[in-house]
């Protein structure tokens, strides 16, 4: 890898033996880049042969002496500074904000302070971060309207980090990567892009802000990423990131009133997600009777690359109502394997390469009260996923089945659900099953009903089953298949 002038990000510990693993490994084959984008150099992290470390500027490096006094002042038992104190990382290497609370011109001038007055430059009413930031126990940063660039170009990627700390992007404030040379944000996450994480018990709030194209394929720089951490997106738009927003081991992360898209792959992604909380309580602002690691609450996922809200392994009880999920190329919204107890509710699921809604091997997922409409199938219920209730959903229109259960998977109840106009069939079984009734509307479909030979059981009762083309497709008799007078 080239050399890289300006300071760059590197991990105080040594590097690993390997590369890192992705905790968020996608399930399937949509997670990948995008046909026709350029390949560029590997992007930047551990595990680089000393020989070929970037190097750091001498700026930074001369200036340690004068920093250091005044982050041994956090150690003594005298009363804290007033102001902001700005640290060097013990690498050398990252700028850390060790005490205060701090907003961007204020950074900036305790930077310049310390000697390091190239680390944040102001360019009329923007900022550019040349430098990892790292915001640490008791310090806050706050970037309130204007726009903070983080540098991300080949060979050098920077981040803003809150490690224990608290970072907000309010006040229609912009924080996106930036390309110096191309002029604009960074649009090849192949050799690395800038990125936001919140770690170690951090704070992070986007509120009323916006974030774009940001991220790239690596463990916590995925795009705004908490780990281990709090936070909420409220009134904020997202855009052009890896994956738009991640959560893991999360206290519950409300996302509301946002807009996620164009994302490289998914809208929004939690995994591992804390039911309790971390030890330092709940995401501010958090929906009451919120059960979950995920909240997400009115908010638009739309045209991103992968599932538009995918809730994954470990984030039981997590709620999605009230939303939209439009043209993205995976689930609009997917219940993944291990995410127990979800509730999906209220939302519309509309153009979506996949199902408007998924659900995938967990159990107890419930459904209820949702739009589907225009992709390839209403509602999926596939992969052994258990004791699943669909309940008061309209599914219109969509290219495949209204109601699709497969997989070994089992519906509990199927209720009071109308499917109507699907170009397959409104209720579809194969090699599962499925209780549907009492009050369900199956009108207006090439099929009504279409239970395999393989469908384990499927039970129909009080139904409505007519106007189709073919009412009622029952095949064999090793499925169980049973149907009274009004389906």
């Amino acid at each position: 890898m080239p050399g890289r002038v300006g300071v760059v990000d590197r991990p105080a510990a040594p590097p690993p033996a390997g590369p890192p693993a992705d905790p968020w490994a996608a399930p399937s084959g949509r997670d990948r880049p995008g046909p026709g984008r350029p390949r560029r150099a590997a992007p930047p992290g551990p595990g680089i042969p000393v020989g070929r470390r970037r190097r750091v500027s001498g700026a930074l490096l001369a200036a340690a002496a004068v920093i250091a006094p005044a982050a041994m002042l956090l150690g003594a038992s005298a009363a804290r500074p007033a102001g902001p104190v700005v640290a060097l990382a013990p690498d050398g290497e990252r700028v850390e904000l060790v005490a205060g609370h701090a907003g961007v011109g204020d950074l900036a001038a305790a930077l310049d302070r310390a000697g390091l007055p190239g680390v944040l430059v102001r360019d009329g009413s923007s900022w550019l971060l040349a430098s990892t930031l790292v915001v640490r126990d008791g310090a806050r940063l706050t970037v309130d309207g204007g726009e903070l660039r983080l540098r991300s170009e080949p060979g050098t990627v920077v981040g803003l980090e809150a490690a224990g700390g608290a970072i907000d992007l309010t006040g229609g404030a912009v924080v996106t990567s930036w390309d110096p040379v191309a002029g604009g944000p960074d649009a090849q996450p192949a050799d690395g892009r800038a990125w936001v994480l919140a770690t170690g018990g951090a704070l992070l709030r986007v509120d009323h802000a916006t974030v774009r194209m940001l991220g790239y394929d690596a463990p916590g720089r995925s795009g705004l990423t908490w780990d281990a951490a709090r936070g909420e997106v409220v009134g904020s738009t997202v855009t052009g990131n890896w994956h738009g927003l991640s959560a893991l081991r999360t206290a519950p992360l409300l996302v509301r009133d946002a807009v996620i898209e164009r994302s490289e792959h998914d809208g929004v992604r939690g995994r591992a997600c804390s039911a309790r909380g971390s030890a330092r309580g709940s995401a501010p602002g958090a929906a009451p009777g919120a059960r979950g690691g995920l909240v997400v609450e009115r908010a638009v996922v739309r045209d991103n690359g992968g599932d538009g809200v995918a809730v994954g392994a470990g984030c039981g009880g997590s709620v999605v109502r009230d939303s939209r999920a439009q043209r993205n190329a995976g689930d609009g919204i997917a219940v993944r394997a291990g995410a127990g107890g979800a509730v999906v509710e209220r939302n519309e699921a509309e153009g979506n390469g996949g199902a408007g809604i998924g659900v995938g091997r967990s159990s107890g997922t419930r459904v209820a009260g949702n739009l589907a409409y225009g992709n390839a199938a209403g509602i999926a219920v596939r992969d052994r996923a258990a004791a699943v209730v669909v309940d008061g959903n309209r599914l219109t229109a969509n290219r495949g089945d209204g109601l699709r259960v497969t997989g070994g998977a089992a519906v509990a109840a199927a209720r009071g659900n109308v499917a109507d106009g699907n170009h397959r069939a409104g209720a579809y079984v194969d090699g599962a099953a499925a209780t549907l009734g009492p009050g369900n509307e199956l009108v207006g479909n090439d099929v009504g009903v279409w239970a395999t030979a393989t469908a384990r059981r499927v039970r129909l009762t009080g139904n409505r089953v007519d106007g189709n083309a073919l009412d009622l497709r029952i095949e064999g008799s090793s499925g169980g298949g049973e149907a009274g007078p009004d389906a």
